[in-house]
């Protein structure tokens, strides 16, 4: 599949095939195309498999545990994982194709794959175009629903790497296209198509439309937080190639706009307990865990140091996220134990 990009295009000395770790256990002429699906680095599979799980861990609590029982959605979970991680390698092997000479003139990705030329643009496109294919037989596997979202969600996969280069705030972009995962998992659940497709439930029930809309925005927020946060990595690059960010445009004030967003998510966070009507267990794990989590990170982060960026994002983005996660899982179970009682 792969082939020399052109013989002016040499890799540079530094790289060397890996030793250790998962990568080393592939033979090496497949090692260029496992580190495009960066199977080295789960905090971004995390990233991406949140929304899918906050999407039907929703709409478990929404239609409630009777009709969605605690080993349908352990299923569906699992399903859900396996999808988020086939998604997530396609969207880095897009990024890496679209971005290779910008990647050429960041320090801490020029070693990259395409960028180096172990894989040729177009082998990289033929790649992508097989993780899309694996992506949407799963979901096929799972409900006609769940692909009917998946098609504009691709969209935005596919549109996400041009908008730096026309945007300063190509975050939001990015915030939008992990948050359609939660519409995604709303719908891998029969019951939960209708409401989500706008249809039965919603007109209903229109405050779990307000609900959902109240998780999709929390999201958003939280994106632009830590992915603000790793795009100061690479400032000093940016600054010079010219691509747009809001580590670009807020560096001066990032920490004001990062506290904003938090409150911001934290807000939504609330509406979308009151849209449910959730136990304390929520507010307490969900909000207030976040709130706790995102006011350490802004406040302790020195956005001038590269490597505490990466931790922050790393390290930060698990536990905030986890937090939103633990207060939706307790709730689901706190349900499904008062119906058992």
């Amino acid at each position: 599949m792969s082939k020399p990009l052109s013989s002016s295009i040499k890799s540079p000395k530094e790289y060397y095939p890996p030793t250790y770790g998962i990568l080393s256990l592939f033979p090496d002429s497949w090692v260029p195309y496992a580190e495009l699906t960066r199977l080295h680095k789960p905090t971004g599979i995390l990233v991406i498999y949140m929304p899918y799980l906050f999407g039907l861990l929703f709409i478990s609590i929404a239609i409630g545990p009777v009709d969605v029982r605690p080993s349908s959605v352990m299923n569906l979970a699992f399903i859900l994982l396996i999808t988020s991680f086939v998604l997530r390698s396609a969207g880095c092997t897009w990024n890496d194709v679209v971005d290779y000479k910008i990647d050429r003139e960041t320090e801490r990705c020029r070693l990259r794959p395409v960028a180096r030329g172990a894989v040729s643009p177009a082998s990289g496109v033929v790649f992508f175009s097989i993780q899309i294919c694996v992506w949407f037989a799963i979901l096929c596997s799972v409900s006609s629903a769940s692909v009917l979202l998946a098609i504009p969600g691709l969209g935005l996969v596919l549109i996400y790497p041009y908008a730096k280069r026309v945007t300063d705030y190509p975050q939001v972009i990015l915030g939008v296209t992990l948050a359609w995962g939660i519409l995604v998992g709303g719908v891998v659940v029969p019951e939960g198509a209708d409401f989500v497709i706008a249809r039965g439930t919603a007109e209903k029930e229109p405050w779990l439309a307000l609900g959902m809309a109240s998780l999709f925005v929390a999201y958003i927020a939280w994106t632009i937080i830590f992915d603000t946060i790793y795009g100061f990595q690479d400032l000093q690059d940016d600054l010079k190639s010219g691509v747009g960010s809001i580590s670009v445009r807020w560096q001066h004030h990032a920490k004001a706009l990062l506290l904003l967003m938090a409150l911001l998510q934290v807000s939504s966070l609330v509406a979308l307990g009151l849209s449910l009507g959730v136990g304390k267990d929520f507010y307490l794990a969900g909000c207030g865990g976040s709130a706790v989590g995102l006011c350490c990170m802004i406040w302790k982060i020195n956005l001038k140091r590269p490597a505490e960026c990466a931790w922050w994002f790393q390290y930060g983005t698990v536990a905030v996220g986890s937090c939103m996660l633990w207060g939706l899982i307790e709730d689901y179970v706190g349900r499904t134990m008062a119906l058992g009682s």
